[in-house]
This record gives C-alpha cells, sequence and structure tokens, in this order.
C-alpha cells in the first residue's frame, strides 16, 4: 500500500523582519502535501533614549537593537527636539552602528540609506519610540518559474503576538512554493520548518 514519506525536510531561520521577507523558493515536485510551521517571535525594540549631533544628523543610542526600516516616533522630555524632527511624525530607521541611527521620512528613504538633516542637537531627554507590530502576515507563495512574480497560495494569516503557525498545502500544483511575511510595523524574528510528504511505493 503507497504510503507518505518526508521527501522534503529544511528549516530557516531569520533574526529580523521589519517589511518584507520572501524565504528561498523550494522544489514541491513529487510532495502531495507541503507545510511550513512558523514559529515566531514579536521582538519590538523597547524605547531608547537618544543623543543628536547636528554636525552630522546621527543619533547615539547604546545598544538600541535598532534595524533599518524600523518604523517610530520621536519624544522629549524637559526640553525640545532637534530641530527638523517633529513629535507626532512616523520615522525610519538607517542602522550606522550597534550604537548609532539616521532616520529618513520614508521607509523607500530608510532603504536607500537618505537621512533626513537636523540643524540643532536639542535639549532635554529625547526619546526614539519604536512602533509595536502592525500589519504583520505570513503566508504560503507559489510559482512554476522563480524568475517570474509570485502567487499567493490561500489566505495570509495575520501574527499579533508570539505564534506557531502550521501553512499547508495538499496536491501542490506548482513546481516552487515559499513562505513570505509582511510587517507595516514593529519587528519579528521567524524559523520556518519546511516539510513536503510524497508518495513512497
Amino acid at each position: 500500500m503507497a504510503r507518505l514519506k518526508n521527501i522534503l525536510e529544511k528549516s530557516e531561520t531569520v533574526a529580523t523582519i521589519v517589511t518584507t521577507y520572501n524565504g528561498p523558493w523550494y522544489d514541491v515536485s513529487g510532495c502531495s502535501v507541503f507545510s511550513a510551521q512558523c514559529v515566531v517571535d514579536v521582538n519590538t525594540p523597547a524605547p531608547a533614549d537618544f543623543t543628536a549631533n547636528s554636525a552630522t544628523s546621527i543619533f547615539t543610542a547604546a545598544a538600541n537593537g535598532f534595524t533599518t526600516g524600523l518604523k517610530g516616533r520621536v519624544s522629549n522630555s524637559g526640553g525640545g527636539l532637534p530641530t527638523g524632527l517633529s513629535a507626532g511624525v512616523d520615522y525610519f530607521v538607517i542602522v550606522v552602528t550597534a550604537n548609532t541611527f539616521k532616520l529618513a521620512t520614508s521607509l523607500s528613504d530608510a532603504q536607500a540609506g537618505t537621512a533626513l538633516t537636523i540643524s540643532t542637537n536639542g535639549t532635554g531627554t529625547q526619546t526614539f519610540t519604536p512602533t509595536s507590530i502592525a500589519g504583520g502576515t505570513v503566508k504560503l507563495q507559489k510559482t512554476n518559474d522563480t524568475s517570474q512574480t509570485a502567487v499567493d497560495e490561500g489566505s495570509a494569516t495575520n501574527i499579533t503576538a508570539d505564534a506557531s503557525l502550521v501553512l499547508e498545502k495538499v496536491d501542490p500544483s506548482c513546481k516552487y512554493m515559499r513562505v513570505s511575511y509582511t510587517l507595516t510595523a514593529g519587528s519579528l524574528s521567524a524559523t520556518n520548518y519546511i516539510l513536503g510528504k510524497g508518495i513512497d511505493g
């Protein structure tokens, strides 16, 4: 009697996702079932107090844990923000070192390394607060040609907190499948355990 056996077993770990992550394509030829167990850790960094250098537009906050593209807002206590920054406005991090960063006014600018300019250092306590996780989803995607645009397989699953999710496709109709994450704010890490089962005998 024919039975299913494991013909594809892989794992992939992603340290930090703040926007989009598309995993590697897996050849599912011969798979009767393709599944991905996604173990998600929501790890948005804590707010960090920073000092500003108007000569370089670089901000210093020791061991802040920020990642390029991370969205957040600035605030001030006991003084005023550096000229060029405003409270209540979304900014996006550009990592310079583990202890320093710049800010951009859009995600695309942050990804391109295009930072805003400040003209004063500000006074009082300056704080950058990353935005909590929002718009988080994970889904399977498929294609027959990895050079072409991927197609979503089924609906995306929302992510709002730490979770272990299983995404599954029975009788894949395409040659390749992968795991895809999307965030609009916040940060997470993930490990994806990939399993494909096919007919034995």
